[in-house]
């Protein structure tokens, strides 16, 4: 698992099927995978069928042969542990009877992979609604081979589910990311993936599957595959493995995986290399990163669950809004579990749509803001409790006093804006009467005009903001005067420009800076130290050229 790969830097993966294939096609693979510096196959989903033909059956000779070969190559193997590909005379059995037969497969795999040393973990997929059985088939394959046994979940649930509460019961998280390519795709959806993946866990998460290259609009624009890799690994993450080696020849699948559908390395196929020579020879020093973000987004299960629509948007669409704007102004942030009350170590936590909030959690808050915290809280938030019941009592429940405002009303708007900030108002619209609060925007509305849309009020030794209303635009500007006031630090570069922070394991600065954008531009170097693919030194504000799609990692002295 990953305390193996600790040693040998990042991991660098492919999933890779081997049914239908020689083992002389197997063989050219594999050193085409070793050539590129893929160091972690994933193996086994599609393979129950072969390793037991038939009820209680066993033939695991062909696949021993291709872990040797495998070993041969100085690859790593993680086991995917099937769960829903099958033999055919098992399919249409009752679930009882199949969880049964799966146990069965699985006792058998774990005597079988004591005896092969590249054998380094399990995978379970935790996705969609397997939790239960991902979680039972980490216990068996524990209780056969010992505790210290490496089990990874490969989870893809976004923001609208309990995603913590089942990772934290598991060796290593993995994640699925998929997302579109070209001038699509802004980044945003692999910060927030990661972010997501990440949490507030101490552990390094993995992105056990993402596109190489995929379907069509998830086909990578040469160097964006490099970019994409990088970001991964800005974000927190251990690694990669794509998904998959082979293009998928069965009808109607369209996927392009790393080598065509002709077998052979392309294009795809010498960038993949590039990557895997620079993760190899890089992997040291960026393996392990610690993220020190300043910023906490509460991210919460329960109200998802409960929040109905406002307007056209979801708990998870309002959530995207707020970490976007973020990731746009490049500052960092951590995805936290509404579970978490203490926030002591943030200079800024923000609760997007908290619509379910426990009195534990408005406490927590409270005394964040009172002791010297700075809070942002959006529309729909403390309007439940945990059990989904509306709150009697002033809104937002709780916190009148501590944001120096009450409302009463709130609406659909129509033909409604934020002048000062030239923003439409969409959605959703809270009428706040601000008490000791100071308004940051009116409503231009045919039936509110004046009314605030936004409010700042000091609380204890903090501060506190709310905003009132859903607006695509006009969160931001609002987010940037607020930051100023409370003396926030904002990096001078913005999107395209993504700039992440991270602390190596050596205690070094790492400052990445990922470009998505076609077009050459040049900036000032936002930190002092030396660019790890150049070896060149720079000093902070020195102007610093990058190129489309381009990728430069700063390593700050100690």
């Amino acid at each position: 698992g990953v305390e193996h790969m600790e040693h040998s830097g990042l991991v660098f993966g492919t999933a890779y099927s081997i049914e239908g294939l020689s083992l002389t096609e197997i063989r050219e693979d594999l050193a085409n995978m070793a050539a590129a510096g893929i160091n972690l196959l994933r193996i086994g989903e599609d393979l129950w069928p072969s390793w037991e033909p038939e009820e209680g059956e066993y033939d695991f000779r062909g696949f021993q042969q291709v872990l040797m070969l495998c070993r041969e190559q100085g690859l790593d193997v993680l086991l995917t542990v099937p769960s829903q590909i099958c033999p055919q005379w098992l399919r249409g059995k009752r679930e009882q009877i199949w969880r049964g037969h799966n146990d069965g497969l699985i006792r058998r795999l774990a005597e079988l992979v004591p005896t092969i040393s590249c054998v380094r973990g399990f995978q379970v997929d935790a996705t969609g609604n397997q939790e239960k059985l991902a979680l039972h088939q980490c216990r068996l394959l524990k209780k056969c081979l010992g505790e210290d046994t490496q089990v990874l979940a490969l989870m893809d649930k976004g923001s609208t589910d309990a995603y913590w509460e089942e990772a934290n019961r598991f060796s290593v998280l993995g994640c699925r990311v998929y997302h579109e390519a070209g001038l699509k795709n802004s980044g945003a959806e692999l910060t927030f993936r990661g972010d997501l993946a990440r949490g507030n866990r101490e552990t390094p998460y993995l992105v056990l599957e993402t596109q190489c290259q995929g379907r069509l609009g998830q086909l990578p624009y040469p160097g964006q595959l490099r970019l994409w890799a990088f970001h991964h690994i800005a974000s927190g993450s251990a690694g990669l493995c794509y998904r998959s080696w082979h293009s998928d020849w069965a009808p109607g699948t369209d996927w392009k995986g790393v080598v065509g559908y002709d077998g052979k390395p392309g294009r795809a196929y010498r960038e993949v290399s590039g990557i895997g020579a620079e993760l190899k020879a890089l992997g040291d020093k960026l393996y392990g990163l610690r993220k020190q973000n300043r910023v906490a987004v509460v991210a919460s299960a329960a109200s998802a669950r409960q929040m109905p629509k406002v307007g056209g948007k979801t708990y998870a669409d309002c959530l995207r809004w707020i970490c976007d704007s973020f990731y746009r102004l490049n500052i960092e942030l951590d995805l936290v579990p509404d579970s978490c009350r203490d926030f002591s170590e943030y200079a800024l936590v923000v609760t997007p749509c908290l619509y379910s909030a426990e009195d534990p959690l408005i406490m927590a808050l409270r005394n964040y803001v009172a002791e010297g915290g700075c809070l942002i809280s959006t529309f729909r938030s403390f309007f439940t409790d945990g059990a989904g019941n509306i709150r009697r009592g002033a809104q937002p429940y709780g916190m009148t006093d501590l944001f120096g405002m009450y409302y009463e009303d709130f609406t659909v708007p129509e033909e409604t804006c934020l002048p000062e900030y030239m923003a439409e108002v969409s959605d959703f619209m809270e009428i706040l009467e601000p008490e000791e609060a100071v308004s940051l925007a009116i409503y231009d509305s045919p039936a509110w005009r004046g009314k605030s849309a936004a409010s700042c009020c000091r609380f204890g030794k903090g501060q506190a903001a709310y905003f009132g209303c859903y607006s695509e635009e006009g969160f931001e500007p609002i987010l940037l005067r607020l930051l100023a006031m409370w003396h926030i630090p904002v990096p001078e570069t913005a999107w395209p420009v993504v700039q992440k922070r991270a602390i190596s394991r050596e205690g070094k600065p790492l400052t990445f800076l990922l470009h998505y954008s076609p077009a050459c531009r040049v900036i000032p170097s936002p930190a002092t130290g030396t660019e790890l693919f150049s070896g060149r030194h720079m000093d902070e504000g020195e102007p610093l050229e990058l190129k489309g799609w381009d990728v430069k990692i700063l390593e700050g002295d100690l």
